[in-house]
């Protein structure tokens, strides 16, 4: 039996949206030098799900990003601003 891999790549393009939180949880991540699995932790999620975001290869659902800042101390507007 052939069996293809498994893809979590986005059905779509990433948006500015999905560019903005991969940039600004890698930065913070890198900061405060956590790993996937330490973010994973402090968000509830699963290490994969934290890759997928920073390599925009999934968009994050309202709730995910409130945990992502809530772990992170930030503010939407610290993400989501104009570049």
């Amino acid at each position: 039996m052939d069996v293809q891999p498994c893809s979590f790549r986005m059905a779509r393009p990433p948006t500015p949206l999905d560019k903005q939180l991969a940039r600004f949880l890698r930065e913070k991540m890198e900061e405060m030098g956590w790993s996937y699995m330490q973010m994973a932790k402090k968000t509830g999620t699963s290490d994969a799900t934290i890759h997928r975001l920073v390599h925009m290869e999934r968009s994050a659902t309202l709730s995910m990003t409130y945990q992502i800042l809530r772990a992170l101390g930030a503010k939407p507007e610290d993400v989501f601003r104009d570049r």
